[in-house]
């Protein structure tokens, strides 16, 4: 009988500042899956940081978990269940999400076809510079990459490099499009935010649900939500 390797990785929340304060975060509420399935979880408590000078919040937020469960039936058809929840997020009081929601099941049928889906993933009570900004997610593009071939020949158009094709699932009229930059909007005195970053590949996607790049007046990067799965048998 051919051996089944699993790989599944979730992530909450990580990244690092470089001002006003040198800081990198341990990655919080981040979990990997053994080779052989089973199930993996952490959560972490919430965290405050604050500018020194001012007392200004930087970033906090209220808790994170994330979890990766397997599971066989009887015929069997394999399903990894991934999921990353931020709530509370507060960025400079510039970006505040309620509810950060990653979600990624991937099914490997015994046929070897896979289905994979991001339904679940969304956001609840997101504001940027204090206005609600309602982010839909395209979880039927995610679907339709379950059998990559076909996926390519109907999105030709879509950036593919050494066999990853990388987008955004993110839809909003106020949202930038580049080649090989989706999915973001610009700030003032703020940074880029990217929103919904996803790829995907043969039997493989990840998602990250947001991605801040901080320029000024302070500067670092931060991940919030990100999974990525894919599994394969052996030999």
């Amino acid at each position: 009988m051919p051996r089944f390797i699993h790989h599944a990785y979730a992530l909450a929340f990580g990244g690092y500042l470089r001002r006003p304060v040198q800081q990198d975060f341990e990655a919080r509420a981040c979990c990997v899956l053994p080779s052989v399935g089973g199930r993996a979880a952490s959560r972490s408590e919430g965290f405050r940081l604050t500018d020194p000078a001012s007392g200004r919040i930087l970033i906090a937020c209220d808790s994170a978990e994330s979890s990766i469960a397997t599971s066989q039936d009887g015929q069997g058809e394999r399903r990894t269940v991934l999921r990353a929840v931020v709530r509370g997020l507060n960025v400079l009081d510039v970006l505040r999400v309620d509810e950060v929601i990653a979600a990624l099941t991937v099914v490997h049928r015994t046929n070897r076809t896979v289905s994979m889906d991001t339904g679940g993933s969304r956001f609840a009570g997101l504001k940027l510079e204090g206005k609600p900004l309602e982010i839909k997610l395209d979880h039927a593009l995610g679907r339709d990459a379950s059998d990559y071939a076909e996926f390519r020949r109907k999105h030709p158009e879509l950036p593919e490099s050494n066999g990853v094709t990388r987008h955004s699932l993110a839809q909003h009229p106020s949202l930038k499009f580049d080649p090989w930059e989706p999915g973001y909007v610009d700030v003032s005195d703020f940074g880029r935010v990217y929103f919904c970053e996803w790829w995907a590949a043969p039997n493989r996607q990840g998602l990250i649900m947001l991605r801040l790049r901080l320029g000024s007046p302070a500067e670092g990067e931060i991940e919030v939500g990100a999974l990525e799965a894919d599994g394969h048998d052996y030999p």
